[in-house]
């Protein structure tokens, strides 16, 4: 459902032009060949993840300056602030549901104190992400050449790439606030049907 939401926000956003030069790179044997590695991280289960991230910070850690420069460049080109927002609403889903199993009889969500907490955490929370995020772009690109992630860095710079990553990173944004806010009032109004 959240896919289609996307889907639904990203529809009609775009020139014929601007479509023709994503589907050239997207349909293009690098293309397919940087989608593959973005699924295959994006796959991983859980312990593969705490795996690939422990290999990732490594990478990282002794990247040499081109390749550090890279990562640098692709943390602010493919808007990795998105992972932010996830942190934030996934830390606001955990505070939603300490606070409601507290409560009895009629249910409500204390939204304006649970979204105070996560302000005050953010910072830390953003710091944590960022470190995470670009080990896992480490681990995700180990095997291309830097000539190669440069090509990737070039098309990324480009106006549609820009412009893809950008509605991308507002839609997911809006789309997880929104399914976070009606969450806590379905599980609200949920509990206290049944009186837990």
């Amino acid at each position: 459902a959240l896919r289609a939401r996307l889907t639904g926000m990203l529809d009609g956003k775009f020139s014929s032009d601007e479509r023709a030069a994503l589907g050239t790179f997207f349909r293009s044997d690098f293309g397919h060949r940087i989608t593959d590695l973005e699924r295959n991280v994006a796959m991983l289960g859980v312990e593969d993840q705490a795996t690939a991230l422990a290999e990732g910070e490594t990478l990282s850690d002794e990247a040499d300056a081109v390749r550090s420069t890279q990562l640098d460049e692709l943390m602010e080109l493919m808007s990795a602030e998105i992972s932010g927002v996830m942190a934030g609403q996934s830390m606001r889903a955990l505070l939603l549901g300490m606070s409601v199993s507290h409560q009895r009889g009629d249910i409500e969500v204390p939204w304006q104190e649970i979204d105070a907490q996560v302000e005050a955490m953010m910072p830390s929370l953003i710091a944590d992400h960022t470190r995470a995020q670009r080990a896992m772009m480490a681990y995700a690109y180990h095997d291309l050449s830097d000539d190669e992630l440069d090509q990737y860095i070039a098309f990324l710079r480009t106006a549609p790439a820009q412009k893809l990553y950008a509605i991308a990173a507002f839609a997911v944004g809006q789309i997880v606030a929104r399914s976070m806010s009606s969450f806590g009032e379905t599980l609200a109004a949920r509990m206290s049907s049944v009186n837990i």
